[in-house]
């Protein structure tokens, strides 16, 4: 899969430091997935931004600080590296 950019609308950090893209670079691998609990093909948000900065090389500091209209747009991305695998969601009743 080719890397994907992802421009914020509104940049984590100040001044020189702050991030102002970030790049979700693929294929997905186990090192990305590793430590993350699924129950069946259900993964949460938490674990998702975990996985989504680790595609991009970002601490949890950076994910954590995303503003919503940021943080969906990583969400999105780092879902179709996910394709055919764990989704986000509520377990479907039964």
């Amino acid at each position: 899969m080719e890397p994907k950019i992802l421009k914020l609308k509104h940049p984590v950090g100040s001044g020189e430091t702050a991030i102002t893209e970030l790049e979700f670079k693929g294929p997905l691998k186990g090192k990305h997935m590793k430590g993350v609990p699924a129950y069946g093909s259900l993964i949460c948000m938490e674990h998702i931004l975990m996985v989504g900065g680790r595609l991009c090389n970002q601490p949890p500091s950076v994910m954590n600080e995303l503003q919503a209209e940021d943080m969906q747009a990583a969400i999105a991305i780092t879902s179709g590296f996910l394709e055919g695998g764990p989704t986000i969601g509520q377990p479907p009743s039964e």
